[in-house]
């Protein structure tokens, strides 16, 4: 046989051999659809009931009142109070200043977002936990005498 007629053939059978696993390919599978079903889930559906009450409580009946609320914007206005009056007396730099003001704006908005529907235990634990970082924060920004003011 001549180089160019095995050539031919040698093309002719894997064309052929591709031709018959195409159709192959694209025939559905129905046992790969169930694994993603989990997206588009019914609320009848009883099987992610525990993820809805584990990772979000915002539907909760026991939701923090507005008392709670109030407390916690009273803490963040006092600490924007406090980052303000630390600046006026110099005990910090302007670009120390400036950055923990970035944080305190960041944790109003954070805020404001949380409590439209009033606040979860998760999102009161989140809350404080930031005000708590940001008061150490000014603390130390206070009295790490690093020459910057």
């Amino acid at each position: 046989m001549r180089i160019a007629t095995r050539l031919f053939l040698a093309t002719l059978a894997a064309s052929a051999s591709f031709a018959a696993a195409a159709p192959a390919t694209a025939q559905s599978d129905d046992r790969w659809r169930d694994r993603y079903e989990h997206r588009d889930h019914d609320d009848d559906d009883d099987r992610w009931q525990h993820r809805r009450d584990r990772y979000d409580d915002r539907y909760d009946a026991r939701r923090y009142d507005h008392g709670r609320v109030r407390a916690i914007a009273r803490q963040i206005e006092e600490l924007e109070r406090r980052v303000e009056r630390t600046d006026r007396r110099d005990r910090i730099s302007e670009r120390e200043a400036q950055a923990l003001r970035r944080s305190v704006y960041n944790l109003r908005r954070q805020f404001n977002d949380y409590a439209r529907g009033g606040l979860s235990q998760r999102e009161v634990y989140i809350l404080q936990d930031r005000i708590q970082q940001l008061r150490q924060r000014l603390s130390y920004e206070r009295w790490d005498r690093d020459g910057r003011r």
